[in-house]
């Protein structure tokens, strides 16, 4: 289904900013990636669960940061790719190679015009 794009109205480009920083301070991680993996944005949160800098992360992937196998991350992303949706359980290994397990909801998104996925992490438990 194809949406026309709206003249960015004041409040329009108000409510883009909100919702950028709202995910920002996110109590729950999110990254942005494209169909290859590549990480191209991600929140604080996303950071501090895994122990990474943003400069860190960004030069990572969901296989350099899943504790589970390389072609089980791939099936993964390639159904996402196909489907434009997923959603399930994740165990992502930290920096210091404690895992976190938790919930995730992933979607086909758009960023300038190109698309991209979103990613939504809830570790078990929450976070405080």
């Amino acid at each position: 289904m194809s949406y026309a794009r709206v003249v960015e109205t004041a409040q329009s480009m108000l409510m883009r900013t909100l919702i950028g920083e709202a995910v920002d301070e996110a109590r729950v991680g999110v990254v942005v990636y494209d169909d290859n993996g590549r990480y191209i944005a991600a929140n604080r949160a996303m950071c501090e669960v895994l122990g990474y800098t943003l400069d860190e992360l960004l030069a990572l992937s969901p296989v350099d940061v899943s504790a589970r196998g390389a072609k089980t991350v791939a099936k993964g992303l390639a159904a996402l790719v196909a489907n434009g949706t997923a959603s399930g359980t994740a165990r992502l290994r930290r920096k210091d190679g404690a895992v976190v397990a938790g919930r995730y909801v992933a979607a086909r998104t758009t960023v300038a015009r190109l698309d991209y996925y979103v990613s939504i992490f809830e570790p078990a438990g929450g976070r405080s």
